[in-house]
């Protein structure tokens, strides 16, 4: 085999390029992404007792991310990195718990230097207390059977202590069987300061509920009562139908009279 001059030049060019050191150069001119957090944005709590910050920055990478509550910064750590986003966290130890709003800003910074700013508020509660009334009676204890005449029922719930009425989302009624909810029967409307209310129309019987209230990220399941429509006992007839059935005893005791004549 003879000797080849570009054989072996070529391979000293391959050699010296893969151990020849490489910079890269990554170009990043827009800053990173901030997709959700905790503390949410407005949202009220008991406590909290972690920050955590999902961000992505898919040119240079996230650097940094430093969370600041009331003044007091806390700087998160990365728990997880992924291809479309990252997860930065900080577990609170205590937890913080200072009853009142309180404000925050959270700070994003890429490997380029560009940084991405939220601030906001959230609630603390230490206390929350709604009283229920169905049909004017007050539910004093959450397995309580409430008995009632009229098959469309009247919902009212008032607010004793907690958050703001704009950061209650929902207050509703669910049907409930075997410890499940089955069904939201109806959603009662704001009708006044720490005030909501709502109807529903039940057939007869007894019919297990879950009154609700949904702030914030939390649901509190207040009460789980039986409430019954109509008679207590097990046996209930409609007056349309009973009616009815009268009618018809009538009609067959006068034909068997007719049939002895």
């Amino acid at each position: 085999m003879k000797f080849n001059i570009f054989l072996l030049v070529g391979l000293i060019l391959i050699v010296g390029g893969l151990l020849y050191p490489m910079v890269t150069v990554v170009v990043d001119d827009s800053p990173p992404v901030i997709m959700s957090t905790t503390p949410p944005y407005g949202t009220p709590c008991k406590s909290l007792d972690k920050l955590v910050v999902y961000c992505k920055d898919l040119e240079s990478g996230i650097k940094s991310v430093i969370v600041t509550i009331d003044g007091a910064s806390y700087t998160l750590e990365l728990s997880y990195r992924g291809s479309s986003y990252d997860i930065w966290h900080k577990p609170l130890d205590p937890p913080f718990s200072s009853p009142g709003e309180h404000t925050y800003k959270i700070v994003v910074t890429n490997n380029a230097g560009l940084k991405a700013e939220k601030s906001g508020t959230f609630s603390l509660y230490s206390t929350v207390k709604f009283d229920w009334y169905i049909n004017g009676q007050k539910v004093t204890s959450k397995d309580a059977t409430i008995y009632v005449t009229t098959r469309t029922v009247h919902f009212k719930c008032v607010k004793v202590e907690g958050p703001a009425d704009s950061e209650i989302k929902a207050v509703y009624v669910v049907r409930a069987q075997d410890g499940s909810e089955v069904e939201t029967l109806v959603t009662l409307e704001h009708t006044g300061s720490g005030v909501w209310e709502g109807d529903y129309t039940f057939t007869p019987g007894r019919h297990t509920l879950k009154l609700k209230v949904y702030y914030g990220t939390t649901y509190i399941e207040l009460s789980i009562i039986d409430l019954q429509i109509g008679d207590s006992g097990n046996f209930f007839i409609d007056p349309f139908r009973l009616l009815i059935l009268i009618a018809g005893g009538i009609l067959v005791v006068y034909g068997l009279i007719k049939r002895e004549e």
